[in-house]
């Protein structure tokens, strides 16, 4: 299944890190990070926040938190999370208002990378906390190339993934942006855990996920996709496959 095709750099799935990605335990863990790098007592913006629901966990233990993307993706309780419509390269957000701010998995797909973290460390506040995940790869394996054959297969049919369009050489070069812009070397944290997913599971969470298409797109035909993907794989389609997941994060501060 698409064994002759090189790797492709499709998304990461959806901006926003949903709890199902992780284990209970393992989604305690990252909050209690976010939360106490953000804080509790002032504006916090999720710059790129898709359905919102690493938004809305955070706003549940108490992040002051607004939703801010180009297009409202507010799915379940974050749609009772303020919402704010801009664009992370010119944000529409006075200099130094903010507590802290959040982009997760958000930069490979932004062109001018450099111009959306000059505007991310612009708002903060002095002493403020960035928090920034590059993002890595929700699946490995027999599930990875099931949903590259799925990318392969809509793109066929006119329908694009998020396209990954950064030139960003690493993280190295992000601190080094962050650096000019008057932020702190980071400290960097990661939580891992082992994910049972099963080859239906995927498939039904990118076909549904907007935010894994690239916008204005038609997606009506992406379910008959799936599911001929899906039949074709020889996988069994309900047996769970151990998905290992790790989310980094990077979390810079405005010096002074």
């Amino acid at each position: 299944m698409g064994a002759d095709r090189p790797r492709r750099r499709t998304p990461s799935g959806g901006r926003s890190l949903s709890q199902s990605e992780l284990t209970p335990e393992a989604a305690d863990e990252l909050h209690g990070q976010l939360v106490g790098a953000l804080g509790v007592t002032g504006q916090v913006i999720d710059v790129g926040a898709g359905s919102g629901s690493l938004g809305a966990e955070l706003a549940r233990r108490g992040v002051p938190l607004t939703l801010s993307d180009l297009a409202d993706w507010r799915v379940g309780d974050a749609r009772e999370l303020p919402f704010l419509r801009g664009d992370s390269c010119a944000m529409p957000v006075r200099t130094g208002a903010c507590a802290g701010v959040h982009m997760a998995r958000v930069l490979y797909h932004v062109p001018a990378w450099r111009d959306a973290l000059a505007e991310l460390a612009r708002i903060l506040a002095p002493e403020a906390a960035l928090c920034l995940s590059l993002g890595a790869r929700l699946y490995t394996g027999a599930i990875r190339d099931l949903l590259d054959e799925l990318f392969v297969r809509a793109e066929e049919r006119g329908v694009s993934p998020v396209p990954v369009v950064a030139d960003i050489s690493g993280p190295d070069e992000v601190d080094a942006v962050l650096a000019g812009r008057g932020l702190s070397a980071p400290e960097v944290f990661e939580v891992s855990c082992a994910v049972p997913v099963t080859p239906r599971e995927a498939i039904a969470e990118a076909v549904r996920n907007p935010v894994r298409w690239a916008a204005g797109q038609e997606l009506s035909v992406l379910p008959e996709l799936g599911a001929a993907v899906l039949a074709a794989s020889g996988l069994a389609e309900d047996e769970p496959l151990a998905q290992d997941r790790r989310v980094a994060y990077r979390i810079y501060r405005r010096i002074g």
